[in-house]
């Protein structure tokens, strides 16, 4: 029998069986009493089992904030997120716990959160966009919990965060990127810099290259797998959205570079028995290049050199800016960077509209002149 009615003293009381416990892996009893009469709590015991049998039934979480973010963190996003993704919603849980951590998971209120974001704008130096991104996680972890029933309802939904800043960065001009690449041809981050410019793809991506994702005759390059470096463990495996998950058409120059390369790495694997997988690896022992190398390589480089400072990410903005200037219709740029739509790629280089704007004017003018 799922439940039971009891007498004790002078009053009633109803234990049942409300299944298993999504999170122990163990079972749930919940038991009521101070019933005047049997009836009464044969009554309340009729109306739990009919919502247990019909899966509506929900027994709030006695958990904490922290203890169910822990939980979370360590078992549905662990095993569903991307190592580096993994890795940023840990430190932005650590801001929540900071905060919210020893509230009760279901006594948490919409005030509450509301508050919470306020506070981290006004007194701390978080910007917006950090804010908005724990907000984001925030409202995730609490749809988990509302589909485990481990609360009655999802107060992050009633809240407004932040709006997030417009992403600012700085791109070179086709004349600064030709010359930085002239400049640093005979250097081992040469390869990594030219498909950041030429592709647009992620240095993750860029990393996790292999020769059979390149199409030589096809003049094509297929982008299948991301690296990152955690922990001093190299991951790679495939990128956390499907847009990601591309093939880009090469330039003449690109595939005369990487023949180049591949010609160089067949001559020392003959010479040395190395064995080399991937495209940008170390040419002494085909060992994995690794990200944080690249970036700061290329920062001394930009300093050696005396060239406007950008990150190596702003190498893919460069790409996208300098095609758009072109004229090439934003779908291709958006496909190329593994956007996940063309609404994405539009915000992003906003900047770059206006002028094409003017350019679209001149073209009509010689079209109507």
């Amino acid at each position: 029998m799922r439940g039971s009615v009891i007498k004790r003293s002078n009053t009633w009381y109803y234990r049942v069986d409300v299944g298993i416990d999504p999170v122990t892996g163990l079972r749930k009893r919940k038991s009521k009493g101070g019933f005047r009469t049997k009836v009464e709590a044969e009554a309340a015991l009729a109306k739990v089992i009919n919502k247990v049998n019909s899966g509506t039934f929900i027994e709030e979480s006695k958990m904490t904030v922290e203890e169910y973010l822990d939980y979370w963190l360590n078992t549905y996003c662990k095993a569903n997120l991307a190592p580096s993704t993994l890795k940023r919603y840990r430190e932005l849980a650590k801001t929540i716990k900071k905060y919210l951590g020893k509230t009760k998971l279901a006594a948490l209120k919409s005030t509450d959160i509301q508050e919470f974001y306020n506070e981290l704008l006004t007194e701390t130096n978080l910007s917006s966009t950090t804010i908005l991104k724990v907000h984001r996680m925030f409202h995730t972890s609490y749809k988990n919990a509302y589909s485990l029933k481990l609360v009655t309802s999802i107060p992050t939904s009633a809240v407004k965060p932040p709006r997030a800043n417009k992403v600012d960065f700085t791109v070179w001009d086709g004349e600064e990127a030709n010359l930085f690449l002239e400049l640093i041809k005979e250097h081992n981050i040469y390869i990594p810099v030219l498909l950041a410019l030429q592709t647009g793809m992620r240095l993750g991506e860029i990393l996790a290259l292999r020769w059979d994702n390149i199409n030589i005759p096809g003049k094509s390059l297929a982008v299948r797998n991301s690296l990152s470096y955690i922990k001093n463990e190299i991951i790679i495996k495939r990128p956390k959205t499907s847009s990601s998950i591309r093939t880009i058409a090469l330039m003449d120059s690109t595939v005369k570079e990487l023949n180049a390369l591949k010609k160089k790495q067949l001559l020392l694997k003959t010479e040395n028995k190395i064995q080399y997988d991937y495209v940008c690896c170390w040419l002494e022992d085909g060992r994995h290049m690794l990200p944080d190398y690249v970036s700061k390589t290329f920062q001394k480089l930009i300093k050696q050199y005396n060239f406007k400072k950008i990150r190596f990410h702003d190498l893919r903005h460069t790409h996208a800016t300098l095609l758009l200037q072109q004229g090439t219709h934003s779908k291709i740029v958006s496909e190329r960077l593994g956007h996940a739509n063309i609404s994405m790629t539009l915000d992003i280089y906003s900047h770059v509209l206006p002028n094409m704007q003017l350019e679209a004017v001149r073209k009509l003018e010689d079209i109507f002149d």
